[in-house]
């Protein structure tokens, strides 16, 4: 059970609202009956793993984005099942939007529990991505009655790499953010650019001309203002961004040059 001291601490930590502090609460319990039942069948990845994991004191994301390790649909019936059969003594029976088993990959489901409480879920198969690397690491789970959870991330350098191709793709304020707190981590090494260079969109680190522009600032209060207390604003962001790409061409924190 959410306590009030948890709901406090957190609503105040990241400048949220009680429902955006509910449906976190929600979220570390998923990440514990997934961790407890089925850890080496899921990869979690995304803004909110990236939240449980290198950025715990960022931002509040609002879904889980996994990918499955074997057959999509053999894990999504293993993940319904878990939720269905792990939470239902603490958050009531789940309902589900649409079959996890049935829907496209690309389209999250919603679930929902009779308190009012849902999570967004997306299960992408395997070879849906390139193969990022990651790494089993305990997850922050924020909540006194929530039970420790390890799950399969991308590893930082990875998640810097990654991160940068998705911004790219889809321009969100949400990632460009993620970005700029990776900066302020100096999580961008030489490891992160070959990644990049590797799989991601570019033969090199992305530069003023090839980063998209930042999103007006309207659009980023807009998009983050509900999820944590905005501490730099959309053109800061992009030039931390830009800057730190620049720093990992020199050769990052403690790395050698990149070839």
């Amino acid at each position: 059970m959410l306590t009030d001291g948890d709901r406090r601490r957190v609503k105040e930590t990241f400048g949220v609202d009680d429902d955006q502090v509910r449906r976190d609460h929600l979220i570390s319990h998923v990440l514990a009956a997934l961790s407890q039942a089925m850890p080496d069948r899921v990869r979690f990845f995304g803004g909110t793993a990236l939240s449980r994991s290198f950025l715990t004191s960022g931002r509040l994301s609002e879904d889980i984005d996994l990918i499955a390790i074997g057959s999509r649909g053999e894990v999504a019936e293993l993940v319904s099942a878990t939720l269905t059969q792990r939470l239902a003594r603490e958050f009531g029976r789940p309902t589900f939007s649409h079959s996890l088993a049935a829907v496209q990959p690309e389209k999250p489901i919603t679930v929902t529990f009779p308190s009012g409480s849902a999570v967004q879920l997306q299960l992408l198969p395997e070879d849906h991505y390139a193969p990022w690397p990651f790494e089993s690491v305990e997850l922050e789970q924020r909540y006194s009655d929530a039970v420790p959870a390890v799950l399969q991330v991308p590893t930082l350098p990875a998640f810097v790499a990654w991160k940068t191709t998705t911004y790219i793709d889809r321009r969100a304020s949400r990632d460009l953010w993620d970005l700029a707190s990776l900066a302020a981590v100096d999580a961008y090494t030489t490891e992160a650019a070959e990644l990049f260079s590797r799989h991601g969109i570019f033969t090199s680190a992305p530069t003023d001309s090839t980063f998209p522009a930042a999103p007006a600032e309207e659009v980023w209060q807009r998009d983050l203002a509900h999820q944590t207390r905005l501490h730099i604003s959309a053109a800061k962001a992009r030039s931390a961004v830009l800057q730190a790409w620049r720093d990992a061409g020199d050769g990052g924190a403690g790395s050698s040059p990149v070839r």
